[in-house]
């Protein structure tokens, strides 16, 4: 999932979009609870949480490093 959020960074940073402070935290947020409630990840107990938890780890990743890449190249 890592590795997966770098390139979700690159391809963001190609296409121009700017890193927010807000959505290093919210947007992990939303997608745990989204991922967790409306598509019904509870259903599948501690797998279903540990899934949740890996594709909101992705999208902290994503912004962390889009944050690294656009500070390091100002």
């Amino acid at each position: 999932m890592y590795n997966y959020g770098i390139l979700k960074a690159n391809e963001k940073f190609a296409k121009g979009i700017k890193p927010y402070f807000l959505l290093l935290f919210l947007h992990p947020l939303y997608t745990f609870l989204y991922q967790f409630i409306i598509r019904l990840g509870f259903l599948d107990g501690g797998k279903g949480v540990t899934i949740c938890y890996l594709n909101a780890y992705s999208v902290f990743v994503r912004y962390k490093e889009l944050r690294r890449i656009t500070s390091s190249r100002i």
